[in-house]
């Protein structure tokens, strides 16, 4: 089993920094690219 850690990212995987916030739900955003590789890697079987 393989774990990864994101620490520059949030729980909803949008880069930040700090105690997570109710507003971080209103502003938009995109995955970090680095989550997204990882993700597809797992999906493909890398």
């Amino acid at each position: 089993m393989t774990v990864r850690i994101h620490p520059e990212v949030d729980h909803l995987f949008l880069p930040g920094t700090g105690p997570a916030t109710p507003a971080e739900y209103a502003r938009p955003g995109h995955v970090a690219a680095e989550v997204v590789e990882d993700i597809a890697g797992w999906l493909g079987g890398r």
